[in-house]
Order: structure tokens, then C-alpha cells, then sequence
């Protein structure tokens, strides 16, 4: 007996907790929430058609000649993208050139001014070296005239003094 009682309160916890779990399953039967009613769902009506071979081959056709249409839509603005492009640098580099030629034709005309300064510095500095040469000149001839004037006065004073001499010596 003592063999019996040794199982006995372990046969009544597990017969305890056998009971306990059925009368939870009992109980959770019994006692269900409502579900709301599902309506029946309508079942995908599909709209199927025969096609042909013919209508595939022309359906095909279409999306090609679409397709091919596209591509050359986008090959003609490509190129006129690259027209566009190429007209503009070719403004570019004639708007360039055209500030070179203006630059170029500024500078001719710095030079031609220089040049022509120059040429009237030249010409002043000339005609301000005839002038000093006239001058130079015109001192001595009056230099010139002055001996001249002075060599006649002293033949003069002399011929004089000779006369008078002559004169006294007669």
C-alpha cells in the first residue's frame, strides 16, 4: 500500500489537471463569439477571347511599328539636339572671332595712334631743330653783319685816321 499511496497524489494532480483542461475545451465550445457572416465572395468573371494567329501577327506589327516610330522620334530629336548644339558653338566661336578681330583692330588702331604720335613728335621735334638751326642762323649772319658793321667802321675809323693823318701831314 505504501506503493499506492506514493502514486496517489500524483495520479490525482495529473487526473485534476486532465479534468481541468476539458472543461476549458467544453467551455470555449459553448461559449464561441459570433463571427460576422462572410458574404459569399463573387467569384472573377474572366472575359477570355479567341485570337488567331492573324490578330497576334498583326497586334505584333502594331507594337513594332509603334516601337520603331518611337525610336525615330527619339533619333530626329537627337540630331536636332545636335544641330541645336553644333549651331551654337559655331556662334560661339564666331562671336569669339569677332572679339578677336575687334581686339586685333583696336590694337592696329593703338599702333596706328602711336605711329602717328610718334610720326608728329618726329615732325615737332624737326621743325623745333630747323628752328633753332634758323636761329642759330640768323645769330650768325647778324653776328656776321655786326663784324661786318664793326670791320667797316674801323676801315672806316682808319681811312679816317689816315686822312687826317695825310691832312696833318700836309
Amino acid at each position: 500500500m505504501a506503493s499506492q499511496r506514493r502514486y496517489t497524489l500524483t495520479f490525482l494532480l495529473a487526473l485534476a489537471l486532465h479534468l481541468t483542461l476539458l472543461f476549458l475545451f467544453a467551455l470555449s465550445a459553448w461559449i464561441k463569439p459570433n463571427k460576422p457572416m462572410q458574404p459569399e465572395s463573387q467569384p472573377e468573371i474572366i472575359q477570355a477571347t479567341v485570337v488567331d494567329a492573324e490578330q497576334i501577327e498583326t497586334m505584333q506589327a502594331a507594337v513594332k511599328a509603334e516601337k520603331e516610330a518611337a525610336e525615330r522620334r527619339i533619333r530626329e530629336e537627337e540630331e536636332r539636339l545636335a544641330a541645336a548644339e553644333l549651331a551654337r558653338q559655331q556662334a560661339e566661336e564666331a562671336a569669339q572671332r569677332l572679339a578677336e578681330e575687334a581686339i586685333k583692330q583696336a590694337e592696329l588702331a593703338k599702333q596706328e595712334d602711336e605711329a602717328a604720335e610718334a610720326k608728329k613728335l618726329e615732325l615737332a621735334k624737326l621743325a623745333s631743330q630747323q628752328e633753332a638751326a634758323e636761329k642759330a642762323e640768323a645769330q650768325k649772319a647778324a653776328l656776321a653783319k655786326e663784324k661786318a658793321a664793326e670791320a667797316k667802321k674801323a676801315e672806316l675809323a682808319k681811312l679816317k685816321a689816315e686822312q687826317e693823318a695825310e691832312a696833318k701831314a700836309e
